[in-house]
C-alpha cells in the first residue's frame, strides 16, 4: 500500500477516535450512546434530512441500530417522530425542545473539537482539505467503492 494512502486512513482513525473522546462527556452527562448522539447532532446541522432512511444514506449508520436509537430517545422525549402523509411506516424525527441545553453542549463539544484539530489551517487550507474529500468522496461513489 502506498504510504501517502496509508497515512490518510491512520489519520482518519485517529480523527474519529479523537472526536468520540470529545463526545464522551455529552453522553455521559445525558446517557446517550455513540449513535445517539450522532444522530442528534446530524439532524441539528441536516435538518432537510429527518427520516430514518436519510440518516441511514446520508450517514452511512445501521438501520437497525439507528430505528433502535430513535425509538430509545422517543420514549426519552429527545425526539419525536412525525408520521409522513398516510404512510404508516414514514416518519419524520425532530429534536424536542426540551433537549436544547443537550443539543447546545453537544454542539459546542464538535464546534470546539473542530476548532483543535483545524488550529493553524488557513482557509486556503481549509478550502483544498475540502477539495480533496470532494474528490475522494466522488471517487467512492462514482466507483461504488
Amino acid at each position: 500500500m502506498n504510504k501517502d494512502v496509508s497515512k490518510i486512513f491512520v489519520v482518519s482513525q485517529q480523527i474519529k477516535k479523537s472526536y468520540e473522546k470529545a463526545l464522551l462527556p455529552i453522553m455521559q452527562k445525558y446517557n446517550l450512546t455513540k449513535n445517539q448522539i450522532d444522530i442528534l447532532l446530524f439532524l441539528k446541522n441536516n435538518p432537510i434530512y429527518n427520516t430514518v432512511r436519510e440518516i441511514v444514506d446520508v450517514r452511512v449508520l445501521s438501520k437497525s441500530q439507528t430505528s433502535a436509537s430513535i425509538d430509545e430517545m422517543c420514549k426519552r422525549g429527545i425526539v419525536k417522530k412525525v408520521q409522513v402523509g398516510q404512510d404508516k411506516r414514514s416518519f419524520n424525527i425532530y429534536i424536542t425542545p426540551e433537549v436544547s441545553q443537550l443539543i447546545n453542549d453537544a454542539v459546542d463539544a464538535q464546534i470546539n473539537f473542530s476548532s483543535n484539530i483545524l488550529c493553524g489551517l488557513s482557509i486556503d487550507d481549509l478550502e483544498h482539505i475540502n477539495n480533496i474529500i470532494d474528490t475522494i468522496s466522488d471517487n467512492l461513489i462514482n466507483k461504488n467503492l
